[in-house]
């Protein structure tokens, strides 16, 4: 899988990092299934493995308090995505 942010920049504000996230959440739910377990139960999808992955990074290599105002900023971007209606 290849995506592309499209303007090729670095940017440290909370809402392009939460706008990043949302469209690579968007990327996965829409190739990558959520994992059956052997019961037969969905199981965790892998996206939320990725955000726990930059979660733990954020908190360590990031400014205090940076993970917070991403992880808020991502719930605002999804409520108001405009790609919402077309997966799942």
């Amino acid at each position: 899988m290849m995506i592309d942010f499209g303007l090729s920049t670095i940017s440290p504000l909370p809402e392009d990092r939460a706008v990043d996230l949302y469209v690579l959440e968007r990327a996965f739910a829409s190739t990558h299934p959520i994992p059956l377990l052997p019961s037969g139960e969905d199981g965790i999808p892998h996206f939320t493995t990725v955000l726990e992955g930059y979660r733990k990074v954020m908190e360590t290599k990031g400014r205090r308090g940076e993970w917070t105002r991403v992880q808020m900023r991502l719930d605002a971007v999804r409520g108001r995505g405009r790609k919402r209606s077309m997966v799942g």
